[in-house]
Order: C-alpha cells, then structure tokens, then sequence
C-alpha cells in the first residue's frame, strides 16, 4: 500500500494537515520566544544596554549608587558611587559598604583611589576626597562577581568613627549575578 502519489517516476510526495498546522504553531512559537530574547538583548534586561543600569538613592540624597542589576559570573562590573561637597574645601567623605563587595561580587581596583580603607562591622570603609564645590562626586568601585546569585548590598556614609550619618539614610540595592 502506498502512502502517497508518485511523482516524477516513483518519488513519492504526501501531504498531512495536521502535522504541517503543528509544525507551523512550533515554529511560530519558536520565532515568538527569539524576539523575546532578541528583544531583552538590545534593551540591556540581559547585558549592557539602556536598562542595564540603575540608581539607587539615599531618601535625604547625600549619597546615590549607579550599579547594573543583573551581572554576569567572571565579568567586570561597574558600581558608582555619587557624592556632593558644596563646602569651599576638600572634604573626606567615609563610605561604609557591605561586606558582599568582597566576596561574591569581588572587589576590584576603585577609580579614583580612595584615600584609604579599612574592613569592619560587616563590611569596608572607604574614604574618598572631594574636591570643593562638586555637586556630583564619582567614585568607581570595580567588581568581578566569582559566583551565580543574588547579592543584596548595602551602601552609607558614616562619620570618621563609623556611626552612620544620618542612620536611616542607607542605600540599598540587588544584583543578580548570572552564570
């Protein structure tokens, strides 16, 4: 019994309905999920791109930090730090961050180096100079994430005895590290 008809001599060529309407709603289904991710892409939700930074701020605005949300495993990351001195001198500025900037996110050199630094309570603290009259300080910490997860980090200012100044202005933020 023959399935089909033959054509040109012998081949034989069949039509079914229902695999080709199937075959069809895969590969829609498949185009539909590659503009999802070619969609998240360019957008930066899985690497560099337009969302692929965000701001975190301190409610009385002393101290902000710019940091990309989802980082990747042995990949260098940028976390930024915004500070003001509206005074007429040179100012140094105490930032006190979670102990996670070590280990899992890896902390790299910082951009400009910092004064100096010390380690405790759970965490670094890392004096920074600012020029007079900066309205928008940067300091760059780089980091090299060495393990997939989510790191909740935590950022203040503190005085020089390492009493956070105001208390309730810590800046928090989560970066997903993907492998």
């Amino acid at each position: 019994m023959r399935g089909a008809d033959p054509v040109a001599g012998g081949l034989e060529v069949g039509y079914d309905e229902t695999f080709e309407m199937r075959w069809r709603h895969v590969q829609n289904i498949g185009l539909l999920v590659f503009v999802f991710f070619l969609l998240a892409c360019v957008s930066g939700v899985l690497g560099r791109g337009p969302f692929s930074h965000h701001t975190a701020r301190a409610h009385n605005g002393l101290l902000s930090v710019d940091y990309e949300p989802v980082a990747r495993s042995s990949t260098s990351t940028l976390i930024t730090f915004h500070l003001s001195n509206d005074g007429d001198r040179t100012v140094t500025r105490t930032i006190f961050v979670s102990g996670r900037i070590v280990e899992p996110l890896g902390l790299q050199p910082s951009w400009p180096p910092q004064i100096n630094g010390s380690i405790g309570a759970g965490g670094l603290f890392l004096n920074v100079s600012i020029a007079p009259h900066q309205n928008d300080a940067l300091f760059r910490v780089a980091a090299m994430p060495s393990a997939p997860g989510r790191v909740p980090m935590v950022a203040a200012l503190v005085d020089p005895s390492g009493i956070r100044v105001p208390p309730d202005a810590d800046v928090h933020w989560t970066q997903l590290v993907l492998p």
